[in-house]
């Protein structure tokens, strides 16, 4: 039997440790508007990588499971199907999606969330071979954490993507938008047929042109979305050879093509996507060639509105299509969704299809150059045109400007990559000045398209081609701005903070946008300026954060006007803001009501987010709606900690969850519950150590502590309870005198409670330890005092005698201390059989009522009788008991204590005269018979032990008051 159980741990000790610790997930699939939604739920929180490799995203995760989750039944949009690999340390899952399809992933506590776009492309139902994981990368989109009260945009990593974050699809979160604007959502324009049709749609003088090739179709293109009501009818337009429909260009939106064949989608959204349209080329024959490969016919279209001829080809792949209006000598290329459709400026102008694509030419060749010639030239002259931004003869309003972000875009988002191509080229022969001054341009651009870590690595390789540069105070604006939206806001700081910016005011906005995002809100106020007209001239996509910024900065100042101003600033941007950046206006825009006290139009901002998608916000507003309730009495405390113990696994991990433990901690303390607040506030400075609102959360804690201990809380607090506190958080314990006096009154509390050991032991750490000269005296004797209650006669003596040797160590006298040493001693002495060492201690004192009583009681329960009667007959002189009057209890029962020891100590004479003063008093009293057996003369046979005298009376402790007086003390 042995051998097997020896053999059985062998095999067990062999088995690896993942087979013995592996998790467990469920997979849940969804189609959503714009987007198919994959949810890996997990029993514990558990990283990931994803990796895309051709029509394969696969999501690699660090945990192995036990069983594979089921595989999700149903047809799904965007996703051909998932396989399973479950290795011995990780587990991954292989998503079959379209080639050009875009995703994200984040996670929400256990669960990972995965989505995949709508795309052009259809999901792929077989799987590639995938290499390494590669973690892609996050966008670079510079938004802020929140720290306190308020709240601007959160921090990007919240949101994992590989899609520049101007370009991710937002339609997949519930739309937030002031009443004024209503809501924008996506359209959708459908057309179809059972066979093949060539497209075209285009844009020109506010209309939206869709053509078909097909004459023979019946059913137009249809219109389909929430809200079709606001969009024109379409017009119809017979062609030679096709049909052409056109419509209102819809305001605020975009259009995008997809499809192809006998279905076509075009998609009418509010969010730009990252699609690149085919670029025309020059050839060397000077004519133009549009390389698209799914030309299917060439149309002509009599526009009746301008009167002209436009040349319409259509093409059989949304891909093929040219996003940017374009002007030649010749004609006009207009800007289209889908296919390509241009005016003719010139006769005999001819186009062709051919393999390589579309041919545009004339017989003497067209008037242009060829891109690799004109694109640096035009980008060029767009650059030059920066000078004439700063001419301040020109332009007054722009003293102290050192950034034209509207020049530095060139094209925007859309024209980056082109352009960023074009100067690349050109920096190949180029050294020295020449090449830092492109690199700077390259920096510029990205700088100005919110690409803010792309530009710092350009920044640096200029300062490569050319040393000294990073020294001038341009190169160092250039590198401030680049790091602060990169979110490197301390970095940042230290550059606009160079002597060589200080005349420029424009760089104190960056400097407030900086340490804001230090959460330094008090100094980025003071250096706020109070013009914010230049922040009206930068992109949406690097005015809304700063300005967003300054908003929470205003309003942690109270400055509630230039707040206003400031969120009235991105107006007109919300509807094309991040879902993030909407839900971060919202919020502001609610504090700013709440600060006016417009408390119903609050909750009118807040109350969307608490209900929206978004788990930031939803615990953010979560927390302000509830403190401001909380404040206006609206709800019950006990309401408020059920609100805020929910709202703590609304979001983890950063300050937003420290504000959330900050203010539930405060309501359990409020509440005057003092462990559970304390212990949620320690967690909250957990969570954010480094964070300024921890400075806070220490010093409301250390306020509270002080206040339970010092200011009578201890009163509302059970003595276990109190006990709890101060060894949970004794580190809050101030030095000196003060943190002795915290734990000298919870002792005092414990020995009210009766926890006697207890008390005992928190002063006996003060004396060994804390305490010196006559402080350490004083507490020593009390110690001694509770000792001594607690019945532990000789931890009390050595205690005593510490509390001697540090009132000698003083070189003073204190008598009052001395005579209470004396007395407990002595004490001591006679519960340890010691009598006559104390009763010669007490003979040392003078005889007031406490020596008195402690000599009687001594000799009393060391069987002295003579002494124990002489002390009771001085006490019953010092109560001045009369003989003629009834005596109260106290004074009844010191007379027949002194007649038990007169009795037991063989003095009859002076027993009868006890018997003659006061026979009669105390037969008014209780103890007149015992009186009356104890002082007869046949009573001295019967009373001639102790045990006799036991059954009579109840055994003497006259000190027992005295020590009584001790547990009292405060």
């Amino acid at each position: 039997m042995i051998r097997i159980v020896l053999f059985i741990s062998f095999v067990l000790l062999l088995c690896p440790a993942s087979s013995w610790a592996q998790s467990s997930v469920q997979l849940r699939v969804n189609d959503l508007d714009g987007y198919t939604r994959l949810v890996f739920e997990w029993d514990q929180k558990t990283s990931f990588e994803a990796t895309k490799s051709d029509s394969t995203l696969s999501i690699q995760f660090n945990s192995a499971v036990s069983q594979n989750p089921s595989n999700p039944a149903g047809n799904f949009r965007n996703i051909g199907g998932v396989t399973f690999q479950n290795n011995s340390n990780s587990f991954i899952a292989n998503i079959a999606i379209a080639s050009d399809a875009t995703y994200r992933t984040f996670s929400v506590g256990s669960r990972v969330m995965v989505d995949v776009y709508d795309s052009a492309g259809t999901p792929s139902t077989a799987f590639a071979q995938t290499a390494e994981p590669n973690i892609e990368e996050p966008s670079q989109t510079t938004q802020i954490e929140d720290v306190r009260t308020l709240v601007a945009p959160p921090s990007q990593d919240r949101l994992e993507s590989n899609m520049p974050a101007a370009q991710q699809p937002q339609v997949e979160q519930e739309e937030i938008a002031p009443t004024a604007m209503g809501r924008i959502q996506p359209h959708v324009i459908t057309i179809s047929s059972t066979q093949s049709v060539g497209v075209t749609a285009f844009e020109r003088a506010g209309f939206l042109w869709i053509v078909l090739d097909d004459p023979s179709l019946k059913i137009p293109p249809k219109l389909s979305g929430p809200k079709t009501d606001q969009f024109g009818e379409f017009e119809a337009f017979p062609l030679d050879g096709g049909l052409a429909y056109r419509m209102p260009f819809p305001q605020n939106y975009f259009v995008y093509g997809e499809g192809g064949g006998v279905l076509w989608r075009l998609v009418l959204t509010p969010n730009p996507r990252d699609k690149q349209s085919i670029v025309p080329n020059v050839t060397q024959l000077s004519n133009i060639l549009w390389p698209a490969q799914s030309i299917s016919k060439i149309l002509e279209l009599e526009d009746p509105l301008v009167g002209d001829v436009i040349k319409v080809v259509t093409v059989n792949n949304s891909d093929d299509f040219i996003a940017e209006k374009r002007e030649f000598v010749d004609f006009e290329i207009f800007s289209s969704n889908v296919g390509l459709a241009y005016a003719p400026r010139a006769d005999a102008l001819t186009e062709k299809k051919t393999a390589e694509g579309l041919i545009i030419e004339k017989p003497n060749g067209l008037a242009v150059s060829p891109v690799k010639d004109t694109a640096p030239i035009l980008l060029q002259n767009d650059i030059e045109k920066e000078t004439a931004f700063f001419d301040l003869e020109d332009n007054p309003d722009n003293v102290g400007r050192l950034f034209d972000f509207g020049r530095w875009q060139m094209g925007g988002i859309r024209a980056l990559d082109k352009n960023r191509q074009i100067l690349m080229n050109g920096l190949g022969p180029k050294s020295g000045s020449a090449r830092a001054e492109d690199l700077l341009t390259l920096a510029k651009l990205n700088i100005a398209n919110d690409r803010g870590q792309e530009a710092l690595g350009l920044l640096r390789v200029a300062s490569v081609a050319l040393p000294g540069i990073e020294e001038t105070p341009e190169y160092t604006a250039l590198k401030g701005a680049a790091e602060a939206l990169a979110g490197r806001f301390e970095e940042a700081l230290e550059d606009f903070l160079m002597p060589t910016l200080q005349e420029f005011e424009e760089i104190d906005y960056w400097r407030a946008f900086s340490l804001a995002g230090l959460e330094d809100w008090l100094q980025a106020d003071k250096v706020v300026p109070n013009d914010i007209r230049p922040l009206t001239t930068y992109p949406s996509q690097i005015k809304q954060p700063i300005v967003l910024a300054l908003a929470e900065t205003a309003l942690r100042a109270g400055k509630r006007d230039r707040a206003q101003n400031l969120l009235d600033l991105l107006q007109d941007d919300f509807a094309n803001m991040s879902f993030a950046r909407r839900s971060a206006w919202k919020y502001l825009n609610g504090e700013l009501e709440r600060q006016r006290g417009n408390f119903d139009t609050a909750l009118e901002n807040w109350n969307p987010l608490l209900s929206g998608k978004d788990d930031y916000y939803r615990a953010k507003a979560g927390l302000s709606v509830t403190r401001m309730q909380l404040d206006r009495e609206k709800i019950t405390p006990e309401k408020a900690i059920d609100r805020l113990e929910g709202l703590r696994y609304a979001w983890r991990g950063d300050e937003l969850e420290s504000l959330v433990n900050y203010r539930l901690g405060q309501v359990y303390i409020e509440n005057e519950e003092f462990l559970k607040g304390l212990s949620v506030l320690r967690n909250a400075v957990s969570i954010s150590p480094n964070a300024n609102v921890t400075e806070d959360i220490t010093d409301y804690m250390t306020t509270t502590f002080r206040d339970i201990f010092t200011d009578g809380q201890l009163d509302n607090v059970s003595p276990i309870e109190a006990v709890s506190i101060y060894e949970e958080f004794k580190e809050l314990t101030p030095i000196g005198p003060e943190g002795d006096l915290f734990v000298q009154n919870l002792a005092e509390r414990l020995v009210q409670m009766d926890l006697l050991g207890r008390a005992g032991a928190l002063l006996e750490d003060q004396v060994k330890f804390r305490l010196e000269g006559t402080e350490k005296a004083r507490v020593a004797t009390r110690l001694g005092a509770i000792r001594l209650i607690n019945d532990q006669p000789e931890e009390a003596l050595a205690t005593l005698n510490l509390a001697n040797q540090a009132l000698r160590a003083t070189g003073q006298k204190d008598p009052v201390m001395e005579r209470e040493l004396k007395l407990l001693g002595a004490r001591a002495l006679s519960e340890l059989n010691r009598a006559n060492e104390a009763i010669r201690i007490l003979n040392q004192l003078p005889e007031d009522q406490d020596a008195l009583s402690l000599r009687a009681d001594i000799a009393w329960n060391s069987g002295q009788w003579g002494i124990a009667a002489d002390a009771f007959e001085k006490l019953i002189m010092l109560e001045s008991i009369e003989g003629d009057q009834p005596p109260e209890q106290s004074e009844a029962n010191l007379i027949l204590n002194r007649a038990i020891a007169l009795n037991l100590a063989g003095q009859r004479t002076e027993l009868d005269d006890l018997r003659q003063t006061y026979e009669l008093a105390m037969q008014q009293t209780n103890r007149a018979q015992i009186f009356e057996l104890v002082t007869r003369p046949r009573a001295l046979g019967m009373l001639d032990n102790r045990d006799s005298i036991s059954s009579l009376i109840s055994e003497v402790d006259l000190f027992g008051d005295f020590l009584e007086n001790y547990r009292r003390m405060n």
